[in-house]
């Protein structure tokens, strides 16, 4: 190290070094400032992109049509063609066969009682 020292002089070898850190200091300087830049340059560019896609979206959301009230379903259409039955005339249609209606009234169920199915579970 020393003969380096002596070839070059040690003046010489001290302002070489100080250029060198002159100089990455004014790198990175100037690195830092070019990120400045482009955040400050960003952040109106950011913006304005949130106010087109806000803009857009209020437009969407202008020309979709308001969805449209119908009135409720009859329950009971005045022409449907169906002809309601009583509980006697529903038992009447099975003559040959022991039926009988099962549950509460409005919610009642025809059942056979000649299926093997229910015998089944008037076993359990």
């Amino acid at each position: 190290m020393g003969e380096i020292l002596a070839h070059e002089g040690l003046a010489a070898c001290r302002e070489r070094s100080l250029l060198e850190a002159h100089r990455a200091m004014r790198q990175r300087k100037r690195h830092q400032r070019i990120l400045r830049m482009a955040g400050l340059v960003s952040l109106p560019l950011v913006g304005a992109v949130l106010l087109l896609i806000q803009e857009k979206d209020t437009r969407i959301a202008k020309s979709i049509p308001a969805p449209t009230h119908y009135p409720p379903a009859q329950s009971q259409p005045a022409d449907s063609g169906v002809r309601f039955i009583s509980d006697e005339e529903l038992l009447n249609l099975f003559p040959d066969r022991p039926v009988a209606l099962i549950g509460q009234p409005g919610r009642q169920k025809l059942a056979f009682l000649d299926d093997p199915k229910l015998t089944e579970i008037r076993r359990d």
